[in-house]
């Protein structure tokens, strides 16, 4: 498949690129600027699926994510581009059963950088594009098990954490799964 990474030069997508590409994926990293110009059309055309890391950073502007989704799914329906695969996270969504400790966790989240991640998911959901949602837990750049739970109603307890190896594999399994359209996968071991 020919694919799109989104955020490909660091953390996460830099993990989703590299198995993408070992598991005989024809991936390739966004170059660009995701705002400016036609570099994201140009990149996005031609490709079968999209898959965007994209997340905020301590210098990130505070609507990146919604921005940054609102880009790419206009890039992708001019395009003819159906499949999105878009990371998000655990503590975004309202309905994600938190323990008190990822509670505690989220209510140190400034509110601006939770609404822009919901106001993104929101622009994905609504997109009418073949997408799916991941949302992992804590990240940790240990060695992958292979394996994650995908239950979008399990609880998240206070030590939940995934490795960027297992959500990039679960990112990858997700791409040709049509099961995973329009699901949200809370992501955790």
């Amino acid at each position: 498949m020919r694919i799109l990474v989104i955020g490909a030069h660091h953390g996460l997508g830099a993990v989703v690129l590299r198995r993408a590409r070992a598991a005989g994926h024809d991936a390739a990293p966004f170059e660009g600027d995701l705002f400016a110009g036609e570099a994201l059309a140009r990149a996005v055309a031609g490709q079968e699926a999209v898959v965007s890391t994209l997340g905020p950073r301590r210098d990130s502007p505070a609507d990146l994510c919604a921005r940054g989704a609102g880009r790419i799914i206009a890039a992708m329906r001019a395009a003819g581009v159906r499949r999105l695969i878009s990371v998000s996270g655990a503590m975004v969504a309202e309905e994600v059963r938190l323990g008190l400790i990822y509670r505690l966790i989220r209510a140190q989240v400034p509110g601006a950088i939770l609404a822009d991640m919901r106001r993104a998911e929101a622009l994905v959901r609504d997109s009418g594009l073949d997408w799916t949602l991941v949302r992992p837990v804590r990240l940790t750049d240990g060695k992958g098990r292979g394996y994650w739970r995908a239950d979008p109603g399990a609880r998240v307890g206070g030590l939940a954490r995934i490795a960027r190896e297992d959500v990039a594999q679960a990112m990858i399994a997700a791409l040709g799964d049509p099961a995973t359209h329009g699901q949200a996968l809370l992501l955790q071991r």
